[in-house]
């Protein structure tokens, strides 16, 4: 039988217009560009991949459904909306914890289909997704989840009993039981090791747990060992080991079935693996950056600013893997709003501070959280007045 291309798309196209307008009867303007959809069971964005027209970016996630983007590897931030914009976190006049509230930033990730934030702590919330940076589509309501990660084809809401995802909503599920032994989970991870698995952690005054997935989140086991100290932390990883930085650090070179303390490594609060070794800071030593080929010896390197030796806070600190660009956004209980200062670094050793009377961002955000790296189309990054 012969193909007949203008036969077959005039028999789609009845089609086509009528799921066109199942689309736009689901959607619902709201205040902004805080786009809501009606329904779980409608994605009103298309899953985009990677493309040859893709950049890449990072986005920062923050308080009162906050997040603005940069498409030029942290030289300028754009995009910043929120859906409170005149509000203050903690302002004695109007006052809001912004720590514990339904429009408080819990989790950011980054899949094939775009980005995803997750709001609500201890009030639910909701969960948002964007392809571009400005336009968001609310996918659940009503909860509290406390992160999100993306891997292995799924999307997983962290609680104690998760939600499993795929980006077009036609995958929803329950994930297996956290049992976890405190009662309010924290974080979820990603490690892309091995056939990779996804590590949920969970933390209740002074107990903590943490688990494992190497089903997509359907099941969970915890490690064989882990040492309470280094629950509830940051991770990061090559293809050898896993390092967990809580209040210790700990290494797993079994992709995460048993874990031990390295005794001698640095006290620090944020890790990454970046430039074939590991990196960590430490709020209380503004002055350093520790750095490691093996996760085991630690050598202590000056933290710079414009190529001479400084102390200064970074903050949020982000990392993209592809481009080796680090990225930060500093704010504090001193310094917040109109405080924020940003910076970026190729190495993170040596960093560049944004001057914020000449680059082009947020002058008084809110309260950044996370901060993440993903792609999106260059012609979204050109929309928010980035210039390629």
């Amino acid at each position: 039988m012969s193909w007949n291309k203008n036969k077959f798309l005039f028999l789609l196209a009845p089609l086509i217009i009528l799921l066109g307008f199942q689309n736009c009867s689901e959607m619902k303007a709201s205040k902004g560009n805080f786009a809501v959809s009606s329904s779980l069971s409608t994605q009103d964005f298309e899953e985009p991949l990677v493309s040859k027209t893709s950049v890449p970016v990072f986005m920062a996630g923050g308080h009162l459904q906050s997040s603005m983007v940069s498409c030029d590897g942290g030289q300028s931030w754009r995009g910043y909306q929120s859906s409170q914009p005149r509000k203050r976190c903690w302002d004695s006049f109007d006052y809001i914890d912004c720590d514990f509230h339904e429009e408080s930033v819990t989790g950011l990730t980054y899949g094939p289909g775009g980005f995803i934030l997750t709001f609500g702590a201890s009030t639910p919330g909701v969960v948002t997704q964007t392809t571009n940076g400005r336009d968001f589509i609310e996918i659940d309501s009503g909860n509290t989840w406390s992160g999100v990660a993306y891997g292995s084809g799924t999307y997983v809401l962290n609680a104690r009993v998760p939600k499993l995802f795929s980006w077009d909503l036609l995958k929803e599920q329950k994930g297996g039981d956290l049992d976890f032994l405190p009662f309010n989970a924290r974080g979820i991870s990603y490690v892309d090791q091995g056939d990779g698995f996804f590590v949920s952690q969970a933390r209740s005054g002074g107990v903590v747990d943490l688990m494992i997935s190497r089903d997509q989140g359907e099941s969970w086991q915890r490690p064989s060992t882990i040492p309470s100290s280094c629950v509830d932390g940051e991770i990061a990883f090559n293809q050898e080991m896993v390092a967990l930085l809580g209040a210790d650090l700990c290494l797993s070179t079994d992709q995460g079935k048993s874990w031990e303390i390295v005794e001698d490594a640095p006290k620090a609060s944020q890790v990454f693996y970046a430039n074939n070794r590991f990196v960590m800071y430490s709020d209380s030593s503004p002055g350093s950056v520790y750095t490691s080929s093996d996760g085991l010896k630690w050598e202590t390197a000056k933290r710079k600013l414009a190529g001479k030796d400084a102390e200064f806070d970074l903050g949020l600190i982000g990392h993209d893997t592809g481009t080796q660009r680090f990225v930060a956004i500093a704010q504090g209980w001193d310094q917040l709003y109109e405080k924020t200062e940003y910076y970026m670094s190729d190495d993170g050793i040596d960093w560049q501070k944004l001057d914020t009377s000449v680059a082009s961002v947020p002058t008084a955000p809110h309260p950044m959280r996370f901060v993440t790296s993903g792609f999106m189309e260059q012609e979204d990054c050109e929309a928010m007045g980035f210039a390629f």
